[in-house]
């Protein structure tokens, strides 16, 4: 195991016992213009803007309710929503979280440089801190850390879940969490009352806002599209003029394991989770006997909302508007500004995903995905130690990879974390695969159990891939380039067509993977290029522009090439299911992607192909969604604002499955044509 370098702090050694830290004199760098506020003051704040008493006034208007009830509503939103600050619910949270940190992580390492960074940035703008999001314990680190580690502590925005668990709500408002409802679009009481205690939040600048641009969890263990909502408001504060400038802080929150794993691969199959209740919380203790492994996180450099946005937008189109006018006009409603916000909300997340620490764990789940045979721990360790140097090659950082080929424990540590799906046994040093987690009766009762006609084997074989796949996907980011230039290259080798061929796969593959949005096709295609020509996987002639792939690296081809494989047979096993069965549309985007995955099943089961991708609800949400975007399907909205699919295009449909035909692998080749699903 790598020793902690210079370059990390363990927060979780706090060098003295937990109860004398957590009454130690915690002091933060504050932003030189912070005013100090309490939540009576923040409250009269909002009720008394000139956007909440505008849209007091239009509810009138178009619903007859006088103000004074309309005010007494909003004073209560606002309880609902407002967070509180006190210091001693945050030193007992924090010595709570220290003593779980403690028992779930061997250690819990931040970078020094974001230490740094964070503490500069702090005084000279208001801050917002963006973490990745892939467990329920993220915001909660995020606290812990800053309070360990001198750094200002943020108010998070907190789903209205948490509202549901009775004394934890209260332990986290008292934190600094406040609470949004999942879903308030079409309500514009609610939004207006909302938006305007975030700008309160912002403008006022004593504390961080916390949120997660992804908006939701990460079940499958890639990155999500970024929700623009909260962005929105934020970017709306700083271009209505009343902040000069907001600096967005990533954090990469890398987990060697995470609690949440068994849960996950059940709902990506469409099992729903457990409600959030205190209950189910205080049942949940038994995971603090479980060793849940190293945690890496990583504060990245501070991005500049107006560095990054500033040119991109006209300033003096919103100050010109008279300042007690400008919230009439809401940011994100333009095309030009829905543009930017998606075009930083990108950003955002693809500089989390390049700071994020890669794990021995995940190329070990990986490789043994792959294989069908049992192996030995050496040929294993060998294996993964090739790819370690690939991801440092390719400049991203790895944990966990040193001296693979002299010490097998990393080896046998990353099996033991992945022991619903591996087995090692230590006599023998043999690895193998195993399905055993996966035969709980209650399966029996889903509609894929029946769809698989069944099967139990095929049931337990699918729940153990999605489960595998969740640490699969955390190789898809550092290796998506290069992966993508492999496909194109070992369809077509002459490197016009070969990059034509690429930016068709960046563009489909638009949705289901974030790509830096400050590059186009050509240059991902053309700075990618070299970097497998320097590692030995590509030769080009020069004479003739012809790219070959390298035969002596059939491995490291293979591996790559694979990352993506599954996801270009899901496309197509959806394409076909589109072209070939008759669907009840409008359709809402949950029922179709339900309708689609038992459609896959069937498919599985009657043509005995392994293609378990297909089953994955978020890759189908992502597959549909791209199509939908692309116009191979054709969309209308209800009165919720709600997408429904409501027809196909089937010329566009049968062109795209004609031109992704070369990509898809030969199982599915062979088959997919052959029947209708």
């Amino acid at each position: 195991m790598e020793s902690i370098s210079k370059d990390w702090v363990d927060m979780a050694d706090t060098g003295t016992c937990d109860s004398r830290w957590i009454f130690r004199d915690y002091k933060c760098e504050k932003y030189m213009f912070a005013e100090d506020y309490d939540r009576n003051e923040i409250k009269m704040r909002v009720l008394e803007s000139h956007r909440v008493k505008d849209t007091i006034e239009k509810r009138k208007r178009e619903t007859g309710i006088h103000q004074s009830q309309s005010l007494q509503e909003a004073a209560q939103i606002i309880d609902e929503i407002a967070h509180t600050f006190s210091l001693g619910t945050i030193r007992f949270m924090a010595y709570s979280l220290i003593k779980i940190i403690k028992k779930l992580f061997q250690r819990v390492l931040v970078n020094k440089e974001g230490i740094k960074q964070f503490n500069e940035c702090a005084k000279m703008t208001p801050i917002v801190l963006v973490p990745t999001h892939s467990s329920y314990f993220d915001f909660l680190l995020a606290s812990a850390i800053c309070f360990a580690l001198d750094l200002p502590l943020p108010a998070i925005v907190a789903g209205q879940d948490f509202l549901n668990i009775a004394v934890v709500n209260h332990l986290l408002r008292g934190s600094g969490a406040f609470y949004m409802r999942r879903s308030f679009a079409s309500d514009t009481f609610y939004r207006s009352i909302f938006t305007e205690y975030v700008q309160q939040i912002l403008c006022i600048g004593e504390r961080p806002v916390e949120f997660f641009p992804e908006g939701t969890r990460s079940r499958s263990g890639k990155a999500l599209q970024p929700k623009l909502g909260l962005l929105s408001m934020v970017l709306e504060s700083c271009f209505h003029g009343f902040v000069n400038d907001v600096s967005f802080i990533p954090m990469s929150i890398s987990y060697e394991k995470i609690t949440e794993e068994m849960l996950y691969a059940f709902e990506l199959v469409g099992i729903p989770k457990p409600k959030e209740s205190l209950s189910g919380l205080l049942k949940a203790r038994s995971v603090l006997t479980t060793d849940y492994g190293t945690v890496s996180v990583t504060f990245g450099k501070p991005m500049s909302l107006m560095e990054y946005c500033g040119k991109q937008i006209d300033g003096m189109d919103y100050i010109r508007i008279p300042r007690c006018e400008r919230h009439l006009k809401i940011f994100g409603r333009g095309a030009q500004e829905m543009k930017i916000a998606k075009y930083f909300g990108e950003k955002l997340i693809f500089q989390q995903q390049q700071n994020l620490v890669i794990y021995p764990r995940a190329v070990v789940t990986y490789i043994m995905m792959s294989q069908h045979n049992d192996v030995y721990v050496e040929h294993l360790a060998f294996k993964v130690d090739k790819i370690g140097h690939l991801l440092r090659e390719l400049g991203f950082r790895t944990y966990g990879f040193e001296d693979l080929l002299t010490n097998s424990s990393a080896i046998e540590q990353a099996v033991k974390f992945s022991d619903m799906v591996l087995t090692c046994d230590h006599e023998t040093k043999i690895i193998s695969r195993t399905t055993s987690a996966f035969t709980d009766p209650k399966l029996r009762t889903t509609a894929l159990y029946n769809a698989f006609g069944k099967s139990e084997e095929l049931l337990s074989k699918s729940l153990a891939y999605i489960y595998s796949s969740c640490q699969r996907n955390k190789l898809v980011h550092p290796f998506l380039l290069p992966s993508l230039v492999l496909h194109s290259i070992k369809v077509r080798n002459d490197l016009n067509g070969a990059r034509n061929l690429f930016c068709f796969l960046k563009q489909v593959f638009r949705i289901e993977f974030i790509f830096d949005p400050d590059k186009t096709g050509e240059q991902d295609f053309n700075e990618t290029l070299p970097k497998l020509q320097t590692i030995g996987l590509v030769s080009m002639t020069t004479a003739d522009n012809q790219v070959e792939l390298c035969p002596k690296c059939s491995f490291e081809i293979d591996f790559l090439m694979g990352l993506v494989q599954p996801f270009l047979d899901a496309y197509m096993i959806v394409l076909v299911s589109f072209l070939h069965d008759t669907f009840e549309y409008p359709l809402k985007m949950k029922p179709m992607t339900k309708l689609l995955q038992l459609q896959a099943a069937k498919f599985i089961n009657s043509v005995q192909i392994s293609s378990f991708e297909s089953l994955c609800l978020q890759t189908l949400t992502n597959i549909v969604t791209s199509l939908c975007k692309n116009g191979q399907l054709q969309t209308v909205k209800n009165e919720k604002f709600e997408t429904l699919i409501n027809d196909v295009d089937t010329k566009k449909l049968d062109a795209l499955k004609r031109s992704l035909a070369p990509f898809v692998s030969t199982e599915i080749a062979h088959r997919v044509d052959r029947s209708k699903l």
